[in-house]
Parts: C-alpha cells; structure tokens; sequence
C-alpha cells in the first residue's frame, strides 16, 4: 500500500521521533507508540492538520479499512481520525479533497448507499458523494449528551486556506480564488424550527457550532462542491431562509440539487456549465425534482432566492428564469415518476431553442427549454 521509499530516514522536528516517506503515504515511529504507517485520505488530513504536531500527536496503530467499504481509520495519541476514503476532483488539488472526522472516542460505521454514517455517543455524521466535484453531508444530534460542535479535517495544501464566508466555508488558492467550498448546515430542532449554526476555521479545520440551546433531536444537512459548481456551492442567505420558513419542504426538496447536478453532468460531459445546454438541464432537473418532491410554491420561492443569493447578468437571469418554469411543469406532469422527469427534461436540453435576447421573454406552456449558447 504505501510503494517504494521516497526519502531516507528523517528526524522529526520534536528531535525524538523518526519517519521515512512512501510514494502513498509514511511510516513515523516515536519511542512511546512504536512505528506505524499513515497513508490514503486518512495521511492527507493528518498531514494538512500538521502531522505529529497536530493536536492529534503520533499515530499509535496503523490505519485500518472498515469491511466492504472505503472508510479509513486510525487511532492517534489524542484520538482517533475517521474518513470516509472518498475524495471529490478538485481544482490545484492533485489528491483531491476529502473530509476527515476526528472523535475523541470510537465510531461506529455504516455503509449508505453513496457513502457513509458515522454513529457515535448521541449523534451521527453522514458523507454522500454524489458526483466526482459534490457531496452532500448530515450532521444529526439525537440525544443531549452529544456535542453540539463538530470539527472536519481538510487536506488543505501549503499556501492555500480556509475563510468562513457567509453562508459557507471557501478554500482558497494562493491567489485567493475559490477552489472548494463547504456550506453551512440547515439545522431544524425537534419542532422543526430552525437552529442557528457558525462555522470557525482553523488551519485545516473547520468547526461547526450548532446552538447549545436548540432542542433535540436536531436534523442538518449542507454541501460540498469544487469551483465548477460555484453557483450551487452553498445555500445562501436568502435560501436559508426560505428553508427556514419552510423546514420539512427544504428537507424533502434537498437531494434535487445534487441530483440535477450529476445527471447534467453524465449528459454534458465537459461542458463549462454556463448559460448552455448543461446549465439548462440542471435548472429545469432542478426545478422539476423540488416540485416533485416537495411542491410547486415551495419550488418557487427556492428558485428566487437562489437568484438573489447569486444573481448573474440580465441574459443570464432571464434564461434562468424560463428553465425554472418548464422545470416545475415538467416535476407536475410527473408526480411519482422520477424516471419521467430525467427523461423529459434532457430531451428538452439537446432540444433546447438559442435564443440570444431572451430579457421580457414569457414562458407559457413550459414545453422546452432555451440557452444562450450551444
């Protein structure tokens, strides 16, 4: 697993451990936890987070992989990293990025279609990947022993950082441009209102602090993504509160996002997701699976507030605007039948009209879709 040796053996900066580098990995030893190697995403993390030096000192086991899956896990001396193996493309970022759950006691693990839980004392932890560049995430506080702050370790490379912004957390290249962002969670308590949630960055780290107060159980749910989808990286001020306005209709209507997303993206490999036809398919997919799923009010309002929260030009607005319409008629048509909506609405997209002047154009019947450009 770890192939051949990188580097000779090298002193450690604490002057008393050792540790010698592989091509997927390293072995460190020190003389009160022995040698053992670090390697996969559970090694990106580690190593971001400042290796030995990090608050999770030397590893004391070796990592192990849990039966039947991708989830890593090692024992350290301050605790134990868990993760969930998978990594999303990222851009600058060569291993990809991945998300690493450090947890002062042991976790259980369950394999989920597309992922996997993490239960611990009181609380779970769930990692979706839903396509190579998204990832949908749940945090759920289920008893009043849980913590009610809950940390994740990125690998995040020498010169790039972490920055809360607003409704998300980005990771940010060298020249500050947005490689990656996280999206705060949409937290509802035991009467499905809901709770108040920050995020505080620390190196790698990012920490999310849901309120002390709220009552429990407590359901979340919140995004990852690369730059490709810098639109739909995280739920905005104003989408948040829709969402909070309308908790149960947010969380039966969340999966639509990162479903819309992987079909347009199967469909329209390589396309740059601007204003063409993948861009057409995504809203109309969209659209058409929050109104399936929750209803064609709630769909609405989603839609203008995701407008608001990431408003685009005129054209850009405007082509938008026509798609969100077919998208709920197409979701009304087809109540139930998921295998309808994906159809109907990617034949729309390779069907889709170009029409460049599209400001003050009405969309009446919600029959097809149109695009800027092809």
């Amino acid at each position: 697993m770890l192939g051949f040796p990188t580097s000779d053996e090298i002193v450690a900066p604490d002057g008393a451990g050792r540790y010698s580098t592989f091509q997927h990995g390293a072995i460190y030893w020190s003389p009160t936890t022995g040698a053992h190697s670090v390697i996969g995403t559970i090694y990106d993390q580690w190593a971001a987070a400042g290796y030995e030096r990090s608050d999770l000192g030397y590893p004391v086991s070796d990592a192990t992989v849990a039966a039947g899956s991708s989830v890593e896990e090692q024992e350290f001396q301050n605790g134990r990293l868990y993760s969930s193996g998978a990594r999303l493309t990222a851009d600058l970022i060569p291993a990809g990025l991945s998300f690493g759950l450090p947890s002062l006691g042991t976790l259980t693990v369950e394999a989920v279609t597309d992922g996997v839980t993490f239960h611990g004392d009181g609380f779970d932890v769930t990692l979706l990947k839903r396509s190579e560049i998204y990832a949908e995430i749940g945090i759920d506080i289920l008893g009043a022993q849980a913590p009610r702050d809950f940390t994740m370790l990125l690998p995040v490379p020498a010169g790039f950082r972490l920055q809360a912004d607003g409704g998300r957390v980005d990771l940010l290249a060298p020249d500050s441009s947005v490689i990656a962002a996280i999206g705060l969670p949409i937290a509802t308590d035991s009467a499905g209102a809901l709770v108040d949630v920050s995020a505080v960055t620390a190196g790698s780290s990012v920490t999310f602090q849901f309120d002390k107060t709220a009552r429990v159980p407590v359901d979340s749910l919140f995004e990852a993504a690369t730059s490709s989808y810098d639109d739909f990286m995280s739920i905005g001020t104003q989408q948040r509160w829709v969402c909070g306005t309308n908790p149960n209709d947010c969380r039966r209507a969340f999966p639509a996002q990162s479903m819309a997303q992987k079909i347009s993206l199967q469909e329209f490999p390589g396309a740059d997701q601007g204003d063409n036809r993948a861009d057409a398919a995504r809203h109309c997919l969209w659209q058409a699976y929050t109104t399936e799923m929750a209803n064609e009010d709630f769909a609405i309002q989603i839609a203008d507030a995701h407008e608001q929260d990431a408003p685009g030009t005129p054209q850009a607005n405007a082509m938008d605007a026509y798609n969100n319409v077919t998208g709920r008629a197409v979701g009304l048509r087809n109540e139930g039948n998921h295998a309808g909506i994906e159809d109907t609405s990617l034949r729309y997209a390779h069907e889709a009209r170009i029409v460049p002047d599209l400001v003050g154009l009405d969309n009446e019947d919600g029959n097809d879709l149109i695009v800027l450009k092809d």
